[in-house]
């Protein structure tokens, strides 16, 4: 533990920004297990929570907010990619989530599994404006990205590892729960 947190300070502020850009971009580990580590590791005395807090949250709306320009920029390889059988699925969903909850169903995709690598590339097909999405996307990551990071800061070192598995279970859990639902109900209206 002691040559984590060495290195972990060797790295400083920027560790916090490194490690969410790597975790969520590059690892199939869940975006909010990376948050919750950020959260505890920011109980370090070397660092001061906000600004780890704050560079947490610009890592994961960077990450987020690329993904959109990509789309933007490369809208036909984009949509071919999305066109693709193993995202047909997500395509689907994601429609379903817009068309039926609007600005609202963008935030709901913050929830469930992989829809919130996937919207971004949604959105910039459909060439929404780079402000609605921002204020959209930007407004609910900031309180989902607190959320995970505050639950993170909370636990306490001895059982650390332990307790943010168990948020991440909880977490899995909630979103499948609401992708049932949401399964369900699409059901009974047809």
């Amino acid at each position: 533990m002691d040559q984590i947190i060495t290195v972990i300070q060797q790295f400083g502020y920027g560790y916090f920004f490194l490690l969410i850009i790597i975790g969520a971009n590059f690892t199939p580990i869940p975006d909010p297990l990376f948050i919750m580590l950020a959260g505890n590791h920011a109980t370090l005395s070397t660092f001061h929570p906000l600004i780890a807090f704050l560079l947490t949250y610009s890592a994961m709306m960077l990450s987020l907010y690329v993904k959109f320009l990509f789309a933007r920029w490369f809208r036909k390889q984009t949509i071919k990619a999305l066109s693709q059988s193993r995202f047909q699925k997500k395509r689907y969903e994601i429609e379903n989530l817009i068309t039926s909850y609007g600005s609202f169903g963008i935030m709901l995709s913050f929830f469930l599994p992989g829809m919130r690598h996937v919207m971004p590339l949604f959105l910039g097909t459909t060439k929404m404006p780079h402000l609605n999405y921002i204020t959209t996307t930007f407004s609910f990551g900031l309180v989902w990205t607190f959320a995970f990071f505050l639950w993170g800061f909370k636990v306490d070192d001895a059982a650390s590892l332990e307790t943010i598995s168990q948020f991440t279970i909880l977490f899995i859990a909630i979103s499948v729960g609401s992708l049932a639902y949401k399964k369900r109900k699409m059901r009974s209206k047809e």
